[in-house]
């Protein structure tokens, strides 16, 4: 059984890719890395982490990036051996162990994603907010088992983005508002949910892997000491931090002085007065609104 990360990218290097591959090295030496790409000099920026570089099409890419990626990923599982293990990820993050464990963690499944902690009450928000959380899942850290029900998710997630017949599919309400048949953007995310509240037409065995392979927070838990990314920081037990959006100007993911292994293996703070500033402004900006926005 061999393991395979995916990534991809279509820019330049950047210093918090380096740290996500390099991070992922620490804690896997072997899987391996298909790393989709547009720019050449990603080549002989990250070829130390021992990559399969694959050079994007930009006729199969351009307005149609997450399409890309599910399609490349369906791709791959079409040339693997059964019982292979895939593993799909987001470019910022930090691995803090091997995230191949979730198949370890919940054996027996064919279909691994991860819902988010504030759809649970581990988020400490209140009960009615948690609970009447729709889209559950963020679709940064996502795997399978190749066997023919996940040939089977596969087939069915790309044919529908590309003309929707799933009947679920069809009548599922985007997490926003966007023209139907996107293929740019949204409908790789809307489509794991739907996929997680409605059986598919065939056996799929499916699961929730636990945020703790794709741990992010809301704005508001940022400020809350239990739930803060950067006091998860060092805890194994958190396998992927996932810097979402804002975060990655909080802990400056850009800034190599700051964000590199070394400071992260020692514990060091990877803030600033003016990030923590920056975050705090934002925050502030949304008014009551603040405690309830995701």
């Amino acid at each position: 059984m061999t393991e395979h990360a995916i990534f991809v990218w279509d820019g330049p290097p950047l210093n918090y890719i380096d740290v996500c591959l390099e991070s992922l090295r620490l804690y896997n030496k072997t899987c391996i890395i298909h790393f989709h790409y547009s720019s050449e000099s990603v080549i002989p920026a990250f070829k130390r982490h021992n990559i399969n570089f694959i050079k994007i099409n930009p006729n199969e890419f351009s307005g149609r990036r997450l399409f890309y990626k599910v399609d490349s990923t369906r791709k791959l599982c079409n040339n693997l051996k059964d019982s292979d293990k895939v593993l799909v990820f987001d470019n910022d993050i930090l691995f803090q162990n091997d995230p191949f464990l979730m198949f370890s963690q919940k054996p027996n499944n064919d279909f691994y994603y991860t819902y988010c902690i504030m759809s649970t009450p581990d988020s400490l928000r209140e009960e009615h907010l948690w609970k009447t959380m729709t889209y559950r899942i963020n679709g940064g850290v996502r795997g399978l088992i190749v066997n023919d029900s996940s040939k089977q998710a596969m087939e069915l997630w790309v044919s529908n983005l590309l003309q929707p017949t799933w009947d679920k599919w069809i009548d599922f309400a985007p997490r926003r508002e966007h023209e139907p048949n996107v293929l740019d953007w949204w409908g790789d995310q809307d489509f794991l949910n739907c996929l997680d509240q409605h059986p598919p037409p065939f056996n799929l065995k499916k699961v929730d892997a636990g945020y703790r392979f794709n741990y992010y927070t809301s704005t508001w838990g940022h400020f809350n000491d239990n739930l803060n990314m950067g006091n998860k920081i060092g805890n194994k037990d958190y396998v992927v931090i996932h810097f979402k959006s804002n975060f990655r100007e909080v802990f400056n993911l850009n800034n190599s002085k700051i964000y590199n292994i070394e400071n992260i293996l020692s514990g060091k703070d990877l803030t600033t007065e003016s990030s923590r500033n920056t975050i705090y402004g934002k925050f502030m900006s949304r008014g009551e609104a603040r405690f309830n926005v995701v």
